[in-house]
């Protein structure tokens, strides 16, 4: 059927690349299909091309990326002249759209359009969703980790685009039929009336949008794994004050894993499951609530004392500037400016005083307790992934890393070109003489496949927590790739949530994935 298209929405880590390269290897030897447009981010296109390669060996691929005009107007010829896919990223189709649009004078003829990371059309009035819209194509595939949007509206802008306006009508229609009702109908103040009338039209809604909607969650797929953690209860390390006894707590952390992981292989229900099949690998969530150093109180008790904090406490500013000071606070107190009032006493900044790594060290609670974790997962033979939203708090912990002799590499945005990216991330996976990659949250959440690391640590956890989930929690011991007769350890992810002070405390929440409880107090 023309324009039809759909969603896959599998959780990250269940396979959708090696189903979108099974799908159109099915559709060239069916001879459904001739040519493929395929969306990408540029830190996946290498991923792509050697995916498709390996599972689409007799399907012509071509790279529709790079400087050169020539070769891009050749590798489109040749994908319209005599068929196969043509792969792209987002940036090239923006700046491109008229060439990728049409050909030799007429409409491009594409008989299906893929969209890798698709939820960033979500927003229908920015000009990359209006760019993709423009390319004509029988059939619309979108593939997403984070189907579930924040609105309605976005919901729309994605179904819209796949189903091509034959679904859920225009925009203002399905404002008015859906997304108005059903917005009124959660409302605290809403009537009984306007409640089961919501209720009514968002399962109406559901129904009609379940045809083109494909989603596989975990526990769907290794029902042993949602229950464990479904029954699992969020672990939390009271805080201990000296040094030695950090770490006496990281050791007890580790053997309560260890005997915890034999209580549940005796509870484990995945017996119904092929054995091939069965779940062996299971991840926990650990919190760390860490103490302060003196640098740093010293810092946060002058930044109260700031006009800054005064204003935000009398509701006269924003607090969040504040509590953006307050996280730098926690994370290190050189991630601040050196202009900064409270700062000068203090001469922190990079260019005076005794900037040594066993001061950088000791300035900061949670840097003191991530190199005692580096040090015992080296030990025992582990392999860490270490994120951070700042790429000036991953240049000290580099620093601290070199001083300690502990081979590393590094992605973060000054890695631009994807054969690069792949080439550490290859670079890792085979030599087991790496023991941590350093990752920026916001680089690290596209792409990355570290399947050799069974450690993650998110240094400084994001505000949103979809942020943390789709760039660390599914990077390292995949699902998909470490499905085995026998098991592979348990993989672990710790939440340096550090510090007791109030700029953690925006990270309360709790979910059926791990039931994570997160906030901190502030002494």
């Amino acid at each position: 059927m023309e324009k039809q298209g759909g969603i896959l929405g599998d959780d990250m880590g269940l396979g959708k690349t090696v189903q979108i390269c099974a799908f159109l290897s099915g559709l060239f030897q069916s001879r459904l299909a001739k040519r493929v447009l395929l969306l990408a981010p540029v830190s996946v296109l290498e991923h792509w091309q050697a995916e498709l390669a390996k599972w689409c060996q007799y399907v012509r691929l071509r790279c529709f990326h790079g400087q050169s005009k020539k070769q891009r107007a050749e590798a489109l010829n040749a994908i319209q002249s005599k068929g196969g896919v043509l792969l792209t990223t987002y940036g090239m189709l923006q700046s491109n759209v008229e060439q990728l649009a049409e050909w030799e004078g007429e409409k491009a003829k594409w008989d299906y359009m893929i969209l890798d990371e698709g939820h960033r059309i979500k927003n229908p009035d920015i000009k990359l969703s209006q760019a993709v819209r423009a390319v004509p194509a029988s059939h619309r595939v979108l593939l997403t980790g984070t189907p579930i949007q924040n609105n309605l509206l976005e919901v729309w802008s994605l179904f819209d685009f796949v189903c091509q306006g034959r679904v859920l009508g225009d925009r203002k229609t399905f404002k008015r039929e859906f997304a108005d009702k059903i917005i009124a109908g959660t409302d605290r103040k809403a009537t009984e009336r306007e409640r089961q009338l919501g209720a009514k039209l968002a399962e109406q809604l559901r129904s009609i949008i379940a045809p083109y909607f494909l989603r596989r969650e975990k526990k769907d797929v290794f029902p042993a794994e949602g229950e464990k953690k479904e029954q699992r209860q969020q672990q939390q390390q009271q805080p201990q004050r000296k040094e030695q006894q950090d770490e006496e707590e990281v050791s007890g952390e580790e053997e309560e894993r260890s005997e915890e992981a034999k209580e549940e292989k005796g509870r484990d229900n995945s017996a119904s499951l092929p054995k091939q099949l069965r779940l062996t690998v299971q991840k926990n969530d650990l919190i760390l609530w860490l103490y302060l150093s003196e640098t740093q109180l010293q810092v946060y008790r002058a930044f109260l004392e700031t006009a800054q904090v005064k204003e935000a406490l009398n509701s006269s500013r924003s607090p969040l500037a504040a509590l953006t000071v307050l996280k730098k606070i926690c994370d290190h107190p050189r991630l601040l400016s050196e202009e900064m009032k409270m700062c000068a006493p203090l001469q922190l900044s990079w260019g005076n005083r005794d900037d040594s790594p066993a001061t950088l060290i000791s300035e900061s609670g949670k840097l003191r307790m991530l190199v005692q974790l580096l040090g015992k997962h080296r030990e025992e033979g582990h392999r860490t992934l270490v994120f951070s939203q700042s790429k000036r708090m991953l240049d000290i912990i580099e620093r601290v890393l070199e001083w300690k002799n502990m081979k590393r590499l590094r992605i973060d945005g000054d890695v631009v070109k994807p054969a690069e990216r792949q080439r550490r991330i290859d670079l890792f996976n085979s030599d087991p003489s790496y023991m941590c990659f350093l990752l920026t949250t916001q680089t690290g959440g596209l792409g990355i496949s570290l399947t050799t690391a069974d450690r993650v640590i998110i240094f400084d956890p994001a505000w949103n927590p979809a942020v943390d989930d789709q760039a660390a929690m599914l990077r390292c011991c995949r699902t998909v790739q470490w499905i085995a007769p026998t098991g592979w350890g348990r993989p672990a992810m710790w939440w340096c949530t550090g510090s007791s002070l109030a700029a953690q405390s925006r990270r309360s929440y709790t979910g059926s994935k791990s039931s994570r409880v997160c906030c901190s107090r502030l002494r």
